[in-house]
């Protein structure tokens, strides 16, 4: 449990101002404090004041954060277990606390969907166009689940434990990639941030939260690893992040080390040679210099699985498997290895030779190399020169390689702009007739 921070204030009146549907014309946020008791407890406030936090840094106004789908599940959980002071939760040891979650989303699973008293357990009524709809129980739930376990990492007690309730068709013909079809879905996407974003989940298998805000976060800087065999031998030398702390389970992967295809990606997205001279902070950001949003994200990698005429379902999600499957189907690696680079908290209790083996790059990396070639998607990593041809012919190639990809760029901004033009030019004609 973390402390308190100081001066946490949420100054909920000065973000939502005053409701205009309440007769009395009383501010949003005592209206809130009246309804969720839970509201005036200070890890909830510290909860809540870093969920804003975190939704401003993607660019987005504080007063368009849905405050109440976060406060709801809390207080309809804590009314549950008639927990008035939610600073207790946090209290327990981690396996009473997955004991509580899990039986509370068991309960949750067991009810009916026109179960009258699905308000009182969280269940919001939702109305669109005037006609009253229930949600997808699922959705409903999984939402529940996902803003309980917010709360309690977000204070540093974690949930190790979750369920995963019945799909009912939600993941039905889900995508599953392979190196041709992430191949032909790069080159469909075109935006190059949008590419390297790709690159990044299938070549460091990382969720889409951990790329597009812990990576951005500030905490992390890029570093050159040098094998020290073979100091003078470019071909071994990786670029790197070190002790990355993955924002579901809070497992810090060691070190994540770059594939070529995904140094050259870097190089070529935003022209510079050396990558330890840029700024995380500036990664994956439009052209407006705002971050990328993951929804946005997602519309593009649905439009062209549509636009291949994929006829699987695209999530983000698939692009972290696709990952998964590669180094699960490689033999050169041990389990507890494989469960470190996916994040996961080992299977098996780590003897003190193994993690110390973890926190060493080099030997962190010979294991790591095993898996390179497997996880790339089109580019053949070259391990070794097994013929003659001289090194700098080599390395000629490859600058020629990124400059065609730069050009390749150039060209599919030039594209873009021309469908812009295109639809303005449509736009106008129709004001016009």
């Amino acid at each position: 449990m973390l402390e308190i921070p100081k001066g946490v204030d949420l100054n909920l009146k000065e973000i939502y101002g005053i409701s205009q549907r309440d007769e009395q014309k009383r501010y949003f946020a005592d209206i809130w404090e009246e309804k969720y008791p839970i509201l005036n407890n200070n890890d909830v406030k510290a909860w809540l004041s870093k969920c804003l936090d975190k939704f401003k840094n993607k660019g987005k106004p504080k007063n368009k954060f849905s405050i109440t789908t976060y406060l709801s599940p809390l207080q309809q959980y804590c009314n549950y277990y008639e927990v008035k002071n939610p600073s207790n939760l946090l209290r327990e040891e981690i396996d009473d606390r997955n004991k509580r979650v899990m039986n509370y989303l068991y309960y949750l699973l067991n009810v009916k969907q026109n179960d009258p008293d699905l308000n009182k357990i969280g269940f919001r009524i939702l109305k669109k166009t005037g006609e009253t709809k229930i949600p997808n129980k699922v959705s409903v739930i999984n939402m529940i689940q996902s803003r309980i376990k917010s709360f309690y990492s977000a204070r540093g007690s974690n949930i190790s434990d979750g369920i995963e309730s019945e799909d009912e068709g939600l993941n039905n013909d889900e995508m599953i990639f392979d190196k041709g079809k992430i191949k032909k879905l790069i080159f469909k996407v075109i935006s190059p941030r949008y590419k390297l974003a790709i690159k990044l989940q299938t070549q460091l298998g990382l969720r889409v939260s951990d790329i597009l805000e812990e990576l951005t976060s500030g905490k992390y800087s890029i570093k050159l690893f040098k094998h020290p065999k073979y100091p003078n031998d470019n071909s071994k030398h990786r670029y790197y992040i070190k002790n990355f702390e993955t924002i579901k389970e809070k497992v810090t992967i060691k070190h994540l080390f770059f594939t070529e295809e995904l140094t050259d990606a870097f190089k070529t997205v935003y022209n510079i040679e050396d990558l330890t001279k840029f700024p995380l902070t500036n990664l994956l950001k439009t052209k407006t210099g705002k971050p990328m949003n993951s929804t946005d994200y997602l519309i593009r990698l649905k439009k062209a699985g549509k636009d291949l005429k994929f006829q699987e379902n695209i999530k983000t999600h698939c692009l972290r498997k696709y990952f998964s499957t590669q180094i699960y189907n490689c033999d050169k690696i041990d389990n507890n290895f494989r469960e470190h680079l996916m994040g996961h908290k080992p299977v098996n209790k780590l003897t003190k030779t193994y993690v110390k083996d973890l926190s060493n790059p080099v030997k962190f990396y010979e294991k790591w190399n095993n898996i390179e070639e497997t996880i790339s998607i089109d580019y053949i990593v070259q391990t070794e020169i097994i013929d003659n041809t001289d090194e700098d012919v080599i390395e000629l190639r490859k600058k020629n390689l990124t400059l065609r990809k730069q050009m390749d760029i150039v060209l599919e901004d030039n594209e873009a702009i021309k469908e812009q033009l295109k639809t303005q030019e449509q736009y106008r004609n129709s004001l016009s007739e």
